[in-house]
């Protein structure tokens, strides 16, 4: 069953804003000694007022972060209305992202805003797999839920399960990074679906479902994937409910070989946990 359109590799960005300390210049004279209280609350309100900016700054940059990668993993899959999408709901943000990248970050943003791009532009995602593509989001996944003082899931994929995904979540805006141990090379994803309110079936009867009678039971929310030894990621607001999760790639998918066998959840990478 394929109940999730796979999203290569996804796009996130991640950083913290390193605000400028604002220098108050003046003449190096005698004037120096008149310094009154007022002049020194006109300083300190300067301060106070770089300091707000610099926070300001790091709110739009994790709000312009975050809108970008739910927005890519929901592409319409009508090429008619992509372009009108991408303009709403993608290309208002990448400028304040990309000017609020941290130095230590920023040449790994702009090789995933480049690939970001690529896939739009052209419905080329092959940039997604580059090794540094990889070498980037790898770098840049880890630093955004501390940054952004977000929820974060880490996952381990491994063949065939996954470690470190908790039986239970809090609600709100989640980072969901995924390490890529597989053993056999394999290329793994994490899938995520909320399960309808109402249905009582468990995550095994779901995945045993046809792909319609599955696709009525749950709604997508994110999905990360990752090439062997790197780091995927993506950005879920999760809402109080039952979720699933699952690999739905199939066997044998190593490196650009895309693979023939059973999807992966079919080998018992799968899971459910809830949002309180």
């Amino acid at each position: 069953m394929r109940l999730a359109r796979r999203c290569a590799a996804g796009v996130a960005l991640a950083g913290l804003i390193v605000a400028g300390l604002g220098a108050c210049g003046g003449d190096d004279d005698d004037s120096s000694s008149d310094t009154t209280e007022r002049d020194r609350e006109e300083n300190t309100e300067t301060s106070a007022a770089e300091d707000t900016a610099g926070e300001t700054d790091v709110q739009a940059f994790c709000d312009g972060f975050t809108a970008v990668d739910k927005a890519f993993f929901q592409l319409p899959d009508d090429p008619d209305a992509l372009a009108d999408f991408v303009e709403a709901n993608i290309t208002p943000h990448i400028e304040p992202t990309v000017a609020n990248a941290p130095p230590e970050l920023a040449e790994n943003v702009r090789v995933m805003f480049e690939a970001l791009d690529s896939a739009l532009s052209n419905a080329d995602f092959s940039a997604f797999g580059t090794p540094d593509f990889v070498a980037a989001q790898s770098a840049v996944y880890p630093e955004l839920a501390e940054t952004c003082g977000l929820g974060s899931l880490d996952a381990v994929a491994i063949d065939y399960g996954f470690e470190g995904v908790p039986a239970t979540l809090p609600a709100g805006t989640t980072i969901v990074t995924l390490d890529n141990q597989s053993a056999a090379g394999e290329f793994h994803e994490l899938t995520i679906a909320r399960i309808n309110d109402g249905v009582t079936e468990t995550v095994e009867q779901i995945l045993a479902m046809s792909a319609t009678d599955a696709a009525a039971r749950v709604s997508l929310a994110a999905s990360a994937s990752a090439e062997v030894g790197a780091l995927g990621g993506a950005t879920i607001d999760l809402v109080p409910g039952r979720y699933l999760y699952a690999c739905f790639v199939p066997m044998g998918s190593i490196g650009a070989q895309e693979g023939t066998g059973d999807p992966h959840y079919r080998a018992g990478m799968y899971g459910e946990f809830t949002v309180a």
